[in-house]
């Protein structure tokens, strides 16, 4: 039996189930993607980057976590699947949806960021930073106040047919740390969870998940201060272009393929095209969502100045 799925604007056709998609209502189409389980080599032909735990050549990824699976990505347009005896589902799923896709979305050209995204009046917001900073929480308390979830963990960016930037609606889960798990359960009881690691938990906002493509509108990168109050800094000229690639997805993973050309030209244009600001904020998590209000606050502030200035311009 094949299940059908929806995520980044694509088509899956998988050979298992995968809780947390959008299924597809109309699945005679050809899917873009197929998701398969098999017996994959545990190594390429020729592979131009090899390390302990993966393998790229041109169009095609080989990634390996012990005791989970093996998976081999080709041109962006398949996922073969070679579980280990007894390994668990959740994990299989857990990589499928996390390295290997990130891997299928660099081989389709499209620009991965290692951010939480939220879709707003103004366009999309992304949110980036290092690992523990709080990016899927902020984003977790937006919908909280209303705000449709984007994307977690993997935040694909790519052009629509007009040439806008879009941010693509990935699929309707998240992961939280316990502590975030348990403050936000504690204020919403209909949170729907599963425990995935030690730490960590994957949350299902199937309610509240944006379906569709949304206009780029800001990147902020979050970091943390030891003053009570939040201040925002701009981020100008070629910082912009660093900024962009100290947080792409798995970044030593471009290196390898045919789409880095491709890639490096969306950056460029991500970087001259979008407003990026870091938001430096105090580390306490009991005033996220001041940060919620303040964000809002200088987003709409941002939406009528820009809106000011063109009516300036047509005057």
């Amino acid at each position: 039996m094949a299940f059908r799925f929806r995520a980044y604007a694509l088509e899956f056709e998988s050979a298992f189930e995968c809780l947390g998609f959008e299924e597809m209502v109309n699945a005679d189409c050809p899917p873009d993607v197929y998701i398969s389980l098999g017996s994959v080599l545990p190594k390429l032909d020729d592979p131009s980057i090899e390390t302990d735990f993966y393998q790229v050549s041109s169009n095609k990824f080989l990634l390996t976590i012990p005791d989970v699976a093996r998976y081999l990505v080709t041109n962006g347009k398949k996922i073969e699947i070679d579980p280990y005896p007894d390994a668990d589902l959740g994990k299989v799923r857990l990589f499928l949806f996390g390295s290997a896709l990130g891997a299928l979305l660099y081989q389709r050209a499209l620009f991965p960021l290692h951010g939480s995204a939220v879709e707003t009046p103004y366009g999309a917001m992304i949110f980036v930073g290092p690992q523990g900073v709080g990016k899927s929480t902020l984003a977790a308390h937006f919908k909280r106040h209303g705000y449709q979830l984007l994307s977690d963990d993997v935040c694909a960016i790519t052009r629509d047919k007009k040439g806008n930037l879009i941010v693509l609606p990935a699929f309707p889960l998240m992961r939280l740390c316990t502590d975030a798990y348990e403050r936000l359960s504690a204020v919403d009881p209909a949170v729907i969870s599963a425990r995935f690691d030690v730490d960590k938990y994957l949350i299902q906002f199937a309610d509240c998940h944006s379906k569709q493509s949304v206009k780029l509108c800001a990147i902020h990168l979050l970091s943390d201060h030891e003053q009570s109050e939040i201040v925002q800094r701009s981020v100008l000229g070629f910082e912009r272009l660093t900024l962009l690639f100290d947080n792409l997805y798995r970044p030593s993973y471009l290196r390898g393929f045919d789409s880095r050309g491709d890639i490096m030209k969306l950056a460029s244009s991500i970087a001259n095209q979008t407003v990026v600001t870091e938001i430096i904020r105090p580390r306490d998590v009991a005033r996220i969502d001041d940060l919620v209000v303040y964000l809002e606050k200088e987003w709409q502030r941002n939406y009528h100045k820009k809106k000011k200035t063109l009516a300036g311009c047509i005057a």
